[in-house]
Protein backbone atom coordinates (compact mmCIF):
# COMPACT_ATOMS: atom_id res chain seq x y z
CA UNK A 1 0.00 0.00 0.00
CA UNK A 2 3.00 2.81 0.75
CA UNK A 3 4.31 2.20 -2.48
CA UNK A 4 1.04 2.54 -3.90
CA UNK A 5 0.81 5.85 -2.62
CA UNK A 6 4.24 6.91 -2.85
CA UNK A 7 3.83 5.65 -6.94
CA UNK A 8 0.38 8.92 -6.94
CA UNK A 9 2.42 11.58 -4.47
CA UNK A 10 5.94 11.89 -5.85
CA UNK A 11 4.76 13.24 -9.27
CA UNK A 12 2.25 15.59 -8.18
CA UNK A 13 4.81 16.61 -5.75
CA UNK A 14 7.51 16.51 -8.19
CA UNK A 15 5.55 19.51 -9.84
CA UNK A 16 4.97 21.51 -6.89
CA UNK A 17 7.99 21.38 -4.49
CA UNK A 18 11.76 20.95 -4.44
CA UNK A 19 13.59 17.35 -4.27
CA UNK A 20 14.04 18.01 -0.69
CA UNK A 21 10.61 19.15 0.28
CA UNK A 22 9.53 16.47 -1.76
CA UNK A 23 11.53 14.12 0.48
CA UNK A 24 10.24 15.60 3.79
CA UNK A 25 6.37 15.55 2.80
CA UNK A 26 6.76 11.51 2.08
CA UNK A 27 8.66 10.69 5.28
CA UNK A 28 6.04 12.99 6.86
CA UNK A 29 2.93 10.58 5.55
CA UNK A 30 4.89 7.42 6.05
CA UNK A 31 5.60 8.55 9.74
CA UNK A 32 2.33 9.67 10.40
CA UNK A 33 0.60 6.63 8.78
CA UNK A 34 3.19 3.91 10.13
CA UNK A 35 0.46 1.66 12.15
CA UNK A 36 -0.76 1.31 8.24
CA UNK A 37 2.19 0.61 6.42
CA UNK A 38 2.53 -3.13 7.40
CA UNK A 39 4.38 -4.04 4.94
CA UNK A 40 7.40 -2.17 5.15
CA UNK A 41 9.36 -2.42 8.56
CA UNK A 42 11.26 1.29 7.14
CA UNK A 43 10.86 3.82 5.19
CA UNK A 44 11.75 3.22 1.22
CA UNK A 45 14.08 6.03 0.83
CA UNK A 46 16.16 4.38 -2.01
CA UNK A 47 12.78 3.51 -4.16
CA UNK A 48 11.97 7.96 -3.36
CA UNK A 49 14.67 8.99 -4.72
CA UNK A 50 14.78 6.38 -7.41
CA UNK A 51 11.50 7.47 -8.58
CA UNK A 52 12.33 11.22 -8.46
CA UNK A 53 15.65 10.96 -10.38
CA UNK A 54 13.29 8.87 -13.02
CA UNK A 55 10.86 11.96 -13.28
CA UNK A 56 13.78 14.34 -13.18
CA UNK A 57 15.38 12.46 -16.01
CA UNK A 58 11.48 12.70 -18.36
CA UNK A 59 11.35 16.33 -16.79
CA UNK A 60 14.53 17.12 -18.76
CA UNK A 61 13.58 14.97 -21.60
CA UNK A 62 10.06 17.05 -21.90
CA UNK A 63 12.14 20.24 -22.08
CA UNK A 64 12.32 22.57 -25.35
CA UNK A 65 15.28 23.05 -27.18
CA UNK A 66 15.37 26.67 -25.81
CA UNK A 67 14.49 25.79 -22.48
CA UNK A 68 17.01 22.91 -22.49
CA UNK A 69 19.32 25.98 -23.49
CA UNK A 70 18.06 28.04 -20.04
CA UNK A 71 18.17 25.26 -17.38
CA UNK A 72 22.07 24.75 -18.72
CA UNK A 73 22.65 28.48 -18.46
CA UNK A 74 21.46 28.74 -14.71
CA UNK A 75 23.82 28.48 -12.02
CA UNK A 76 25.28 24.84 -11.10
CA UNK A 77 22.95 25.26 -7.90
CA UNK A 78 19.97 22.72 -8.27
CA UNK A 79 17.77 25.00 -6.21
CA UNK A 80 17.56 27.54 -9.45
CA UNK A 81 16.58 24.37 -11.48
CA UNK A 82 13.93 23.73 -9.11
CA UNK A 83 12.44 26.96 -9.34
CA UNK A 84 12.50 27.06 -13.46
CA UNK A 85 10.68 23.70 -12.79
CA UNK A 86 8.35 24.94 -10.50
CA UNK A 87 7.31 27.94 -12.24
CA UNK A 88 7.16 26.36 -15.68
CA UNK A 89 4.88 23.93 -14.04
CA UNK A 90 2.61 26.38 -12.64
CA UNK A 91 2.55 27.87 -15.77
CA UNK A 92 1.36 25.03 -17.69
CA UNK A 93 -1.66 25.26 -15.93
CA UNK A 94 -4.55 26.00 -17.28
CA UNK A 95 -6.77 29.11 -15.26
CA UNK A 96 -9.69 30.79 -16.97
CA UNK A 97 -8.95 33.81 -15.23
CA UNK A 98 -5.47 33.67 -16.96
CA UNK A 99 -3.94 34.18 -20.01
CA UNK A 100 -2.16 30.46 -20.93
CA UNK A 101 1.51 30.33 -19.18
CA UNK A 102 0.30 33.14 -16.83
CA UNK A 103 0.22 31.88 -12.78
CA UNK A 104 -0.14 32.94 -9.30
CA UNK A 105 3.52 33.50 -7.10
CA UNK A 106 4.54 35.07 -4.43
CA UNK A 107 7.70 34.41 -2.91
CA UNK A 108 6.56 33.27 0.40
CA UNK A 109 5.02 30.08 -1.70
CA UNK A 110 8.29 29.52 -3.76
CA UNK A 111 10.14 30.03 -0.47
CA UNK A 112 8.13 27.30 0.74
CA UNK A 113 7.99 25.21 -2.15
CA UNK A 114 11.62 25.64 -2.19
CA UNK A 115 12.43 24.98 1.69
CA UNK A 116 14.21 28.46 1.43
CA UNK A 117 13.78 31.62 2.81
CA UNK A 118 11.48 34.39 1.34
CA UNK A 119 14.46 36.46 0.20
CA UNK A 120 16.18 33.96 -1.67
CA UNK A 121 13.33 33.26 -3.69
CA UNK A 122 12.81 36.83 -4.66
CA UNK A 123 16.37 36.26 -5.88
CA UNK A 124 15.49 33.80 -7.97
CA UNK A 125 12.24 35.06 -9.01
CA UNK A 126 14.17 38.48 -9.90
CA UNK A 127 16.79 36.96 -11.93
CA UNK A 128 14.20 35.51 -13.60
CA UNK A 129 12.76 38.04 -15.24
CA UNK A 130 16.13 39.33 -15.71
CA UNK A 131 17.04 36.12 -17.98
CA UNK A 132 13.45 36.58 -19.69
CA UNK A 133 12.72 33.45 -18.35
CA UNK A 134 9.72 34.98 -16.29
CA UNK A 135 7.85 38.63 -16.55
CA UNK A 136 5.62 40.44 -14.38
CA UNK A 137 2.53 40.82 -15.19
CA UNK A 138 0.75 42.03 -12.23
CA UNK A 139 2.65 42.78 -9.25
CA UNK A 140 0.74 41.50 -6.42
CA UNK A 141 0.02 43.89 -2.76
CA UNK A 142 2.71 43.17 -0.80
CA UNK A 143 4.62 45.42 -3.63
CA UNK A 144 1.70 47.98 -3.54
CA UNK A 145 2.62 50.04 -0.52
CA UNK A 146 0.38 52.78 -1.58
CA UNK A 147 -2.99 50.79 -1.35
CA UNK A 148 -3.65 49.14 2.68
CA UNK A 149 -5.05 46.01 2.72
CA UNK A 150 -8.41 45.59 3.88
CA UNK A 151 -9.95 44.13 6.85
CA UNK A 152 -10.28 39.78 5.94
CA UNK A 153 -8.66 40.27 2.72
CA UNK A 154 -6.05 37.89 1.83
CA UNK A 155 -2.94 39.33 -0.20
CA UNK A 156 -2.72 38.51 -3.55
CA UNK A 157 0.17 36.81 -4.98
CA UNK A 158 2.35 38.51 -7.75
CA UNK A 159 1.16 37.27 -11.60
CA UNK A 160 4.09 36.09 -13.78
CA UNK A 161 3.76 34.79 -17.54
CA UNK A 162 6.33 32.27 -18.66
CA UNK A 163 8.39 33.60 -21.92
CA UNK A 164 9.78 30.14 -23.36
CA UNK A 165 7.38 28.88 -25.78
CA UNK A 166 4.89 26.00 -23.57
CA UNK A 167 4.24 22.52 -25.19
CA UNK A 168 0.56 22.22 -26.53
CA UNK A 169 -1.63 20.87 -24.28
CA UNK A 170 -1.46 17.50 -26.67
CA UNK A 171 2.15 17.78 -26.41
CA UNK A 172 2.04 17.43 -22.14
CA UNK A 173 3.95 13.81 -21.64
CA UNK A 174 1.15 13.27 -19.21
CA UNK A 175 1.86 15.67 -16.17
CA UNK A 176 -0.67 16.21 -14.02
CA UNK A 177 0.58 20.27 -13.13
CA UNK A 178 0.56 21.93 -9.60
CA UNK A 179 -2.12 23.90 -7.55
CA UNK A 180 -2.56 27.17 -8.12
CA UNK A 181 -2.98 28.70 -4.22
CA UNK A 182 -2.81 32.62 -4.56
CA UNK A 183 -0.46 33.45 -1.08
Amino acid sequence: MLLEQLEIMIPFLFECVSRSQLILLVTAHYEMNQLIFTEASKFPIEHVEALIDELNAQWLSSLSVNEKSIVEQLPASDLEIEAFRICRSLAMVEDVQLERGSFYLGANNLAQRLGETKYIAAMILEAFCELDILKVVKKGDSFQKERPLEKGRRRKATIYRWLPRLPEPSEKPGTRGADRNQT
